[in-house]
């Protein structure tokens, strides 16, 4: 018989805190912000890919 795994909540919003990491860094706590208007000009009509704009604490981005 298999054991009944939990369901792990996948949908991230717009202040949540999380772990980011960045190639060449280690993970870091980072809030999800809305994305800024020139990046979201210069990814429309492009291909979808699982991503989020944080804002990285400490770091005065």
């Amino acid at each position: 018989m298999e054991e009944e795994q939990p369901q792990v909540q996948s949908e991230l919003k717009i202040n949540d805190i999380v772990w980011a990491k960045m190639r060449g860094f280690t993970p870091w706590p980072a809030m999800i912000v809305l994305p800024p208007e020139s990046i979201k000009k210069q990814t429309a009509g492009k291909k979808s890919v699982e991503s989020r704009c944080v804002f990285f604490f400490g770091s005065r981005n």
